[in-house]
């Protein structure tokens, strides 16, 4: 098929798989665009609509597929690598979801929402160190983020650093007071283990001189 006889026949099928899948056809939209593939394999907006198909028929695997044929096509959409590691992350699958971040990062390194997600997967894996190099990065492009200072608090805590915790945590409160709500006693507990490891002086303590 000559490529401009293609390229209308793909754009048909598109379109068609897209009236589908405004109707919720999911099903009927992915025979449609299996057929547009097998017509032109590289069409990456036929990959994108797959994605999506799958995606609402709850085919997370497949969803995954789709999207990596799109990264065989162009394998510098940052997007799609951001998408491809959030539903690896969904899928509990956090070291593909990781490699998935680091190259969607590698694209834009100034992407809050993937050095989050980043932090995500490491907490998941209880890599908390390396959990809070992320959420540090993302706080430097966005130090308002209430939830990324409450999550930097949670690592800390993790690692045993309770004062740094606690600074965290009372960061994200002054942001979102709601977050002392959230969270419950867990709060108040750090408060008072801060508390007590407070040393006190007084003078008659000194020494006279």
């Amino acid at each position: 098929m000559q490529n401009k006889t293609r390229q209308v026949a793909t754009k048909k099928i598109l379109d068609t798989a897209m009236s589908l899948i405004e109707r919720a056809a999911y099903d009927e939209a992915i025979s449609t665009l299996e057929r547009g593939l097998s017509i032109d394999p590289n069409d990456a907006q036929l990959w994108e609509k797959m994605a999506i198909c799958n995606l609402n028929l709850k085919r997370p695997k497949q969803a995954i597929a789709a999207l990596e044929n799109m990264l065989r096509i162009n394998p510098t959409d940052q997007t799609v690598w951001r998408e491809k590691g959030f539903i690896h992350i969904l899928l509990n699958e956090n070291a593909e979801g990781i490699r998935a971040l680091e190259n969607s990062l590698k694209i834009n390194p100034r992407s809050i929402k993937d050095w989050e997600l980043l932090a995500s997967a490491y907490i998941s894996l209880e890599e908390w160190e390396l959990a809070i190099e992320a959420l540090e990065r993302a706080l430097t492009l966005n130090p308002n983020s209430a939830v990324d200072w409450y999550n930097a608090g949670v690592c800390y805590f993790a690692l045993g650093d309770v004062e740094a915790a606690l600074v965290a945590v009372e960061q994200a409160i002054t942001i979102n007071p709601i977050i002392e709500q959230i969270a419950g006693d867990w709060i108040e507990l750090l408060r008072e283990e801060v508390s007590d490891l407070d040393v006190f002086w007084y003078p008659q303590d000194e020494p006279a001189s």
